[in-house]
């Protein structure tokens, strides 16, 4: 899951990220710098080990950002910021402060609202009859004076962003806010003043998503290659699960075209070992997203390397056309971003008349855990998986022949601890849903300590796709 720290710039109150929480899916926490109420000012940190840990900095905000939050997060995404606000011109920036200071002591109002104007922005969201005029004072004089040190920075990833049309803060200062640490991205964005309209905010978004989908593949990656010793004593559901993909697989093995065999997510090599059983001479490619769980298959193998490939892929990126003539993949498909768009890639780049084999969890694994969570009001952290009945008919809308089927595992556990220590172990512990704080743990912990043995339930769905 993503947790989101957000930091808003001079003038403004958390209510400047309203827009960007209804497309910007996350578990937002907001630095609120009181300048229209007298809510003190607090320290915000990461509370959650495993999430995909944002820091949403608009102008000034970015200098309140403090060393433990950079240390700790993944990605630093900037708007209309700077290392010092004086660049270029500083008598006339410093002039224009100083005037600044003099009406927000006449008439603060006044001068907020015409900063908005500046802006670009709507000012009907804060109440300026509660304007703290003390607080926008101070952290004036601080924009006037403070200079902003990333030399610490240097390796982490910054995506910046500036407004072609700022009249705060010219675009200048934000290329070279970018160009100070390595790793960086700057992007200019056409018809954007200081505060990025909605029409704006839709141009950046595929951008910031293309990161982040990045990131979470970066986690999974890094989840299963630590679990790669484990995972093949570990995944007794993977392991019980392989007769009815290898039946499926035996119903199509005489009839495929010409042509490659490509498995995705391979792991340690549970289903490859029987796939060049099945097809000893044919050409195969074993591929995984993790370096180590393809050492691991590579070496459970025995193999001729003129007819075998082993690749590191990611399996939601394929660009090929009309290539393969089988491809398989084994329970891999579920911790994919997109998957009816990764299954659409799949399907195009299978050669006419090939076939598309692949298993995966579906959403109605797991309801022993949901049942716990609901009775105990604890938030549910399962990772959102495929609905089976949906899978079936997006497939059915790829064309050609489609078989789905579903097989229910019910595997058993010593203790509801012991179930989440085999989800670790398989790798199966990067959260994209919701997340629970320090208390709802504690009483998670309590519960898990309370509970007998339980058996959990595993709804596996297979889908056999045969293209035109």
């Amino acid at each position: 899951m993503r947790e989101i720290i957000a930091y808003h710039g001079w003038g403004f109150s958390s209510l400047f990220w309203k827009e960007w929480q209804k497309k910007f899916v996350g578990e937002w926490s907001f630095c609120e710098r009181s300048y229209f109420s007298q809510e003190e000012r607090k320290k915000l940190f990461f509370r959650h080990k495993d999430s995909i840990k944002i820091v949403c900095a608009h102008s000034l905000g970015l200098h309140f950002v403090s060393e433990d939050v950079l240390s700790s997060m993944d990605l630093l995404i900037v708007f209309s910021s700077f290392l010092c606000f004086h660049g270029a011109d500083s008598q006339k920036t410093k002039a224009h402060l100083a005037l600044m200071k003099q009406k927000l002591d006449q008439d603060p109002t006044d001068l907020l609202k015409k900063f908005y104007a500046n802006c670009s922005a709507p000012h009907h969201l804060e109440n300026f009859a509660l304007v703290q005029k003390e607080r926008l004072l101070e952290d004036l004089l601080f924009l006037d004076e403070h200079r902003l040190d990333l030399s610490g920075m240097q390796g982490k990833k910054i995506l910046v962003f500036h407004g072609k049309e700022d009249r705060v803060v010219p675009y200048a200062l934000g290329e070279k806010l970018a160009s100070t640490v390595g790793g960086s991205s700057f992007f200019l964005v056409e018809n954007a003043g200081h505060v990025f309209s909605t029409v704006a905010q839709e141009e950046i978004f595929p951008v910031i998503e293309a990161d982040l989908s990045s990131r979470v593949k970066e986690k999974v990656c890094r989840n299963f290659s630590k679990a790669s010793s484990s995972y093949a004593s570990s995944a007794c559901f993977a392991a019980l699960s392989v007769g009815k993909f290898m039946e499926l697989l035996s119903s199509v093995q005489h009839s495929l075209p010409e042509g490659p065999i490509l498995e995705i997510g391979a792991g340690t090599g549970l289903l490859s070992k029987k796939i060049l059983q099945c097809f000893p001479e044919k050409e195969l490619i074993f591929s995984d997203l993790s370096l180590s769980m393809i050492a691991i298959c590579q070496e459970l193998l025995s193999y001729d390397p003129a007819k075998v490939t082993f690749c590191q892929k990611d399996g939601e990126m394929m660009e090929e056309k009309e290539k393969y003539a089988l491809i398989l993949s084994g329970l891999a498909l579920q911790w994919f971003e997109d998957i009816e768009g990764t299954l659409s890639r799949w399907h195009r780049a299978l050669k006419r008349g090939g076939y598309l084999l692949f298993s995966c969890l579906c959403s109605e694994s797991f309801s022993e855990w949901e049942k716990i969570c609901r009775e105990e009001n604890i938030p549910l952290t399962k990772n959102p998986l495929p609905d089976l009945k949906r899978l079936r008919v997006f497939l059915a809308s790829l064309g050609g022949n489609v078989c789905v089927e579903e097989k229910r595992l019910s595997i058993p556990f010593a203790t509801l601890r012991s179930f989440f220590r085999n989800l670790k172990e398989t790798g199966a512990i990067t959260s994209k849903g919701k997340t629970m704080n320090v208390q709802q743990r504690k009483k998670l912990l309590s519960v898990c300590q309370k509970k007998g043995s339980l058996t959990i339930t595993y709804q596996i769905g297979f889908a056999l796709v045969r293209k035109r």
